[in-house]
């Protein structure tokens, strides 16, 4: 399994946050990875974010041997297209940072740890906030069917951070549990760094995909 296909989130590309570091470090083991531009980031739309994943992994035909890293909006958008749309082989690992799989409230600004550091995010829960009703709909239904779901991956990780000023962590733990996923506590809020080619490193992450071979041949 030599393929890992990255779904970033919403306001995003693949050359932000940690994606451009965690592609270095796959590719110069050896794997093949594919990081799609979502369409549209600034108002996302889900079908039109299903139908790219759909033909991204359409494309690589290879469920079986291809590993799913979503972030963000990335881990909804992963979880939506195996809920409603695969039908194949199961994958032998997804991976969720910042994940979630329901509807949600933005964490209040009392539960979060020193939200003074995250000035930029103050401003993107300011801009979820003003989404219209008929987006955040769009995104939550249906519902994720997680009975059916969780046995199309042969093995979850969950990434979260206590301090996630946009998913609160107690999704995080959501998702996992009803996943059967290892649960990796993270430190670093959101797990975004706003500049344009990102340098932020997630060895948490770069640990649970290149662990996958030999935890599934053990």
């Amino acid at each position: 399994m030599k393929t890992v296909l990255l779904i970033h989130g919403w306001l995003s590309t693949p050359k932000m946050h940690f994606f451009p570091w965690l592609k270095k470090e796959l590719e110069t083991r050896g794997y093949t990875v594919v990081a799609p531009q979502m369409p549209n980031p600034a108002l996302p739309k889900r079908a039109e974010w299903l139908a790219t994943l759909s033909d991204m992994l359409h494309a690589i035909d290879r469920p079986e041997e291809t590993i799913l890293l979503g972030h963000s909006l990335g881990t909804l958008t992963i979880l939506h297209y195996l809920n409603e749309i695969h039908q194949g082989a199961a994958f032998p690992h997804v991976v969720l940072c910042s994940g979630f799989g329901r509807a949600f409230s933005l964490p209040q600004p009392i539960d979060i740890p020193r939200l003074n550091e995250y000035p930029k995010l103050i401003a993107m829960r300011e801009k979820i906030l003003a989404l219209p009703e008929v987006v955040l709909r769009d995104w939550f239904e249906p519902t994720i069917d997680f009975d059916r779901v969780r046995h199309l991956a042969r093995r979850w990780t969950c990434i979260h951070a206590p301090d996630d000023p946009v998913v609160p962590y107690a999704e995080g733990v959501y998702a996992a549990q009803q996943l059967g996923a290892t649960f990796v506590e993270e430190t670093n809020g959101h797990l975004i760094e706003f500049r344009v080619n990102g340098r932020m490193a997630l060895p948490s992450a770069l640990e649970a995909i290149v662990s996958t071979e030999d935890d599934l041949s053990a």
